[in-house]
């Protein structure tokens, strides 16, 4: 009678290392030791409530969205929040205007987005044969 060894592969194992590996760091991240470990690394998320469209206010307006990080002690005071612009009222001139609709909205330099006084109207970019 032959009987065959029974066991792990080599791939098995190798795999199980990784995962142990992995559930150590998991642990070791949600326990707080990293920054124990690395003192460097929780400084360096920190982050500045400056900047382009970014302001320390009370409270956010319309045009604002509250922006939530971890801030450098000082950069956003107590009562106070950090606030990012994200939209602007649409620059009306005589090569912009609101319209109920139009192919292309005007799209501003910074990325924010361009609203009109009234909901229902786009900032628009006329056409260049007046109108």
């Amino acid at each position: 009678m032959s009987s065959k060894a029974q066991g792990l592969s080599l791939n098995t194992i190798v795999i199980a290392a990784i995962v142990l590996v992995v559930l150590v760091v998991v642990v070791m991240v949600f326990t707080g030791y990293i920054g124990n470990f690395v003192p460097g690394l929780s400084s360096a998320s920190e982050r500045q409530c400056s900047g382009a469209n970014l302001n320390v206010r009370d409270s956010c307006s319309d045009f604002e969205q509250q922006f939530f990080a971890k801030f450098s002690e000082g950069s956003v005071p107590a009562g106070k929040v950090c606030c990012r612009t994200v939209k602007e009222l649409c620059p009306v001139s005589s090569s912009v205007s609101c319209i109920a609709a139009c192919g292309t909205p005007l799209k501003h330099p910074a990325g924010l987005r361009y609203v009109c006084s009234s909901p229902n109207l786009v900032c628009c970019q006329k056409s260049g044969d007046g109108g």
